[in-house]
């Protein structure tokens, strides 16, 4: 992944993350890769040691959101042994994570749109919250697969714009706001939606 690339994802996504930005490039052999870019608003604790992509333990994870219950989580994952260096719910997320796997979400109270990759297992967990507050895309086809929160990036990775899905807007001119969410489909052809945890 060229390096231009990161930087165009970053700047497109600058808005949504002014305060930090990063990236991390995970290689699987010559042309198999997975990146973890990631743009940040600083709210719960503004120090360098909240930057994304952040690593605990065999994961890592970009999130968007806020887990309103950390400080429970914190305290009683601090009991099962889990030790913090940061003031983050980003760290208390996946140490939840590493403590409860894929049952994690359960335990949130929040709002979130999160990607962790589990170094142990090479295995991508996508997740957002039940409500589906934060948004969080991706595209697939036999060569690629790419993921983000806003569908600019996933335009910008595949290096060419989305085609606009026809079917989706006259479904939602016809049927109004509510129709648009019994799928995964989005107003692009061949991005969906992750569905809400």
């Amino acid at each position: 992944l060229k390096i231009n690339l990161i930087k165009e994802v970053i700047k497109c996504m600058f808005n949504r993350g002014p305060d930090d930005n990063n990236w991390k490039v995970f290689n699987f052999g010559e042309n198999n890769f997975l990146s973890f870019i990631h743009t940040r608003l600083s709210i719960l604790d503004i120090s360098t040691k909240g930057r994304q992509p952040f690593f605990y333990k065999d994961s890592c994870i970009i999130f968007n959101g806020e887990i309103y219950n950390y400080l429970e989580l914190r305290n009683e994952l601090k009991a099962k042994g889990y030790k913090f260096s940061t003031n983050t719910d980003t760290e208390v997320l996946l140490a939840a994570y590493e403590e409860y796997g894929l049952d994690c979400v359960k335990h949130f109270e929040g709002m979130w749109a999160f990607a962790i990759f589990d170094k142990k297992t090479n295995k991508l967990f996508l997740s957002r919250d039940r409500f589906g507050e934060k948004p969080l895309y991706f595209y697939k086809d036999n060569k690629k697969f790419i993921f983000a929160s806003d569908t600019r990036a996933i335009s910008i990775m595949l290096k060419k714009r989305l085609e606009v899905n026809q079917s989706y807007i006259l479904n939602f001119l016809s049927s109004g706001f509510r129709s648009l969410f019994k799928k995964n489909e989005t107003q692009f052809v061949n991005v969906l939606r992750v569905n809400p945890s």
